[in-house]
C-alpha cells in the first residue's frame, strides 16, 4: 500500500536540506501505518487488488490514489489515514505509530 501511495517519494524529498529527517517526519510515519493496516487485513484478495492498483498507477496516478483511498476506507482505517492514502492532505511532520512526538533527528 505504501509503495503505491508514496510512489513519488523522491519528489516529496527533493529540495529538502535534510532528506533523511524529512523522510522520517513526512513519509515513514504514514508508511508504517499503512504497513500495519496491511498486516491486519492481509489476504490473497487484498494482494490481488494491490497488484491491480500498481498496474493502474502506471497509467493514472490520480486514479490509483482515489482507489487507494477507497480501499483504505473499506478496511476501516481512521479518516486521517484514508485522506492520506488519497493524498488529499498536505504531508506534515507526524509522529510514528505509538509515539507522541515527531522525530527530531535522524
Amino acid at each position: 500500500m505504501a509503495s503505491i501511495v508514496f510512489a513519488d517519494e523522491a519528489d516529496i524529498l527533493e529540495g529538502s536540506s535534510n532528506p533523511d529527517l524529512a523522510y522520517n517526519q513526512l513519509i515513514r510515519p504514514w508508511k508504517s501505518r499503512l504497513g500495519l493496516l496491511y498486516v491486519e487485513h492481509a489476504s490473497f484478495w487484498l494482494d490481488l487488488r494491490l497488484i491491480l492498483l500498481t498496474l493502474l498507477g502506471i497509467v493514472c496516478r490520480r486514479c490509483v490514489l482515489f482507489r487507494m483511498e477507497q480501499l483504505v476506507t473499506g478496511l476501516g482505517a481512521p479518516e486521517e489515514l484514508c485522506a492520506l492514502a488519497g493524498r488529499r492532505v498536505e504531508l506534515k511532520p507526524h509522529p510514528p505509530p505509538g509515539m507522541d512526538e515527531v522525530v527530531a533527528a535522524r
